[in-house]
């Protein structure tokens, strides 16, 4: 598939701020979240470990510590954004998602050091060849996830009283999020997926899994045509949502049955 994610988020978002441009929230003022091609392409003869979050918090501090903040925060402004801009902010992106040399202050630390800091715990990743990207399942930037559902999710409900499962009716404009985020999916083609919050994790269950089942092993496993993908989900690693004791539970379940051809 000659996938081009930037191209594709910025349609969407052209066809949603031309049908719903009198009744605009913040974030959706705001441009989507871009990713490099290298970051959904995979790598030969590499473990591709992918986490997925909720949708992009916008950092606004960070941005303040840019040279020419001001003109950058401005492009960030969907009014203002020019298709010629797309490089800039996701020069940006990308230093957000990893650190960047020159750009460290960008790192959007609290999220993603306790990830990397995870993973080194992992043993079958070690002396390994690593390919490590995040994809959220929504390209709304927006720090406040509860506001963000609001133009993503119409309702969500229990499956049935007995189960702790949800069923999402998602906007269209949130399903042309989850569309495209399957597609960056099926392109990446991961070894193992992590999604370490509650929100992400239901959707993920009941959009991507279709409800199937956890594993004996304790995975849930996403089918693709050419293998079958162990999925850890989960709460959130950081801001205290998980518990230690929790954490070296997932740690010693990781470690004891995930094996990686």
């Amino acid at each position: 598939m000659n996938l081009d994610v930037n191209h594709e988020v910025i349609k969407i978002w052209r066809k949603y701020y031309i049908d719903n441009q009198f009744e605009l929230s913040n974030e959706i003022k705001l441009v989507p979240m871009f990713y490099d091609k290298t970051e959904y392409f995979p790598e030969k003869n590499k473990i591709r470990i992918l986490s997925v979050g909720f949708n992009p918090s916008y950092v606004e501090n960070n941005y303040e510590k840019l040279n020419n903040s001001e003109k950058i925060m401005l492009k960030h402004k969907w009014e203002n954004f020019e298709c010629k801009d797309v490089e800039a902010i996701l020069k940006i992106d990308i230093a957000l998602r990893k650190e960047t040399e020159n750009y460290e202050y960008l790192y959007y630390k609290p999220y993603f050091k306790p990830l990397e800091d995870f993973y080194n715990r992992i043993r079958v990743f070690q002396r390994k060849e690593l390919q490590k990207s995040h994809f959220d399942l929504f390209f709304v930037r927006g720090t406040d996830q509860k506001e963000v559902q609001k133009i993503l999710i119409n309702k969500q409900k229990r499956k049935n009283k007995n189960s702790g499962e949800k069923e999402t009716n998602l906007t269209h404009f949130g399903e042309d999020n989850i569309s495209l985020f399957k597609k960056m999916l099926s392109v990446f083609n991961p070894s193992i997926i992590f999604v370490f919050n509650a929100g992400s994790s239901h959707i993920f269950y009941e959009k991507i899994l279709n409800y199937k089942k956890m594993s004996n092993d304790g995975f849930y496993y996403l089918d693709t045509d050419n293998n079958s993908i162990p999925v850890v989900l989960s709460t959130m690693i950081t801001n205290g949502r998980m518990d230690v004791f929790s954490r070296e539970l997932l740690l010693w379940q990781i470690n004891k049955y995930l094996k990686l051809v």
